[in-house]
């Protein structure tokens, strides 16, 4: 589904401590982007499967590396980008910068509510596995 990369560097960190990965800029990655892909529905559809890979993945890694970026993120970069959509709106008296804003907020959203799916799934497969007669 997604976080491949994700959980391979919280990997080698948690194996490596110390050790880090190191960013080259001029690095050139194409990738084709279908028309279906460029829908609101497809991001939506991401997002909330971007949700799912990640409880999943902290569940292998642990909620503190799995998702300490991620914290980060809807805290501090997500809130900017709404109130940036927002005064984008007011001074150009346009909706393309709310509109940017509701996007923000329908990703993020999309993005929970994966995320909390597959963690109470996770949760209720748990407790189903243990409830489980067991026969000799």
């Amino acid at each position: 589904m997604g976080c491949e990369e994700t959980e391979f560097a919280i990997r080698a960190t948690q194996h490596r401590p110390g050790r880090v990965f190191v960013y080259e800029p001029k690095a050139v990655i194409h990738h084709k982007v279908t028309p279906q892909r460029a829908r609101f529905h497809y991001f939506l559809s991401r997002c909330f499967f971007e949700g799912v890979s990640k409880a999943s993945m902290t569940q292998e890694v642990g909620a503190a590396d799995g998702l300490s970026e991620e914290r980060s993120y809807a805290i501090r970069v997500l809130p900017a980008g709404v109130i940036r959509g927002l005064i984008e709106g007011v001074r150009n008296r346009s909706m393309d910068g709310p509109a940017k804003s509701a996007a923000i907020i329908a990703g993020f959203s999309a993005t929970l509510a994966g995320f909390l799916r597959e963690s109470v799934r996770q949760r209720w497969e748990a407790l189903r596995s243990r409830q489980q007669p067991r026969f000799a």
